[in-house]
């Protein structure tokens, strides 16, 4: 990937100009799926379901045999950590002083005392590894919910999701720094891995769904629920109603089963 001057100033361009029109209020993400192509969607997670079946996860299933856990889990726990100012500076953006103290705290015991990341000392120290990506900054800033989408080799999403990724990946201090001193081999290489465990986890969907598709963007769209919630600092009171603080008004709507889709 190549960093150029121009794509800072494009970066610090959408920042400012989202900041400045975003709206004040808070909206709480949609527990409905907004899936209006998924014609198209699954189409495109067939496409990747067949790559990933032909290369993603059988070099996924080999890197677990040659390489030993340990080790695997270093390499996951370093670019945890070389993403670590960009949590940071998204924790700001948003608002979350707390939550960006904890990040920065995180990333220098672990960039010191935990060997450039490959041991997560801040975790047993008492200090959470903490959400915030640009998606999520947006969401914060008043940015309605968009449609679902399945984007190519990267999965599922949503268009502001994609969006706050690519903001995230042009501007990440973390891939820059590799990218300056290792070349495009050696990023690609050390988030290549990281990617590939991932990838075994999302063979474990891909294998128990009756319907794959709907499994997948019923686990992306809960997930990312509980990450959009966590930036303005609420609980999840549709898929976790035990979690959340009791409260006058209506009772809290109850989990939906899991045999059908789960929206975020």
């Amino acid at each position: 990937m190549t960093y150029t001057i121009g794509a800072f100033r494009l970066v610090v361009a959408v920042l400012l100009g989202v900041g400045i029109s975003a709206c004040a209020t808070q909206n709480l993400p949609s527990a409905q799926v907004s899936d209006p192509h998924e014609s198209l969607n699954r189409a495109v997670f067939t496409a990747n379901s067949a790559f990933n079946q032909v290369v993603t996860f059988p070099l996924a299933r080999s890197i677990e045999i040659i390489v030993p856990q340990p080790s695997r889990q270093g390499v996951s726990n370093g670019t945890a950590n070389l993403n670590e100012p960009t949590v940071f500076v998204n924790n700001l953006l948003q608002g979350r002083f707390s939550a960006s103290v904890t990040t920065f705290g995180r990333f220098l015991a672990n960039s010191t005392l935990g060997a450039a990341g490959v041991f997560d000392i801040a975790t047993l120290a008492g200090l959470p590894r903490q959400t915030g990506d640009f998606g999520q900054t947006l969401f914060v800033w008043g940015v309605a919910d968009s449609p679902y989408i399945v984007m190519p080799f990267l999965g599922p999403s949503t268009i502001r999701d994609a969006i706050g990724f690519g903001v995230d990946s042009i501007a990440s201090p973390g891939g820059y720094a590799i990218y300056r001193v290792g070349g495009n081999i050696a990023t690609s290489a050390i988030f290549g891995l990281d990617g590939l465990r991932r990838a075994s986890e999302l063979q474990v969907v891909d294998d128990t769904a009756i319907d794959p598709y709907v499994r997948l963007r019923s686990v992306y769209y809960q997930n990312r629920r509980r990450e959009l919630l966590d930036g303005i600092g609420r609980k999840d009171d549709f898929f976790d109603p035990a979690s959340s603080p009791a409260a006058p008004g209506p009772s809290p709507v109850p989990a939906p089963k899991t045999s059908g889709p789960i929206a975020r």
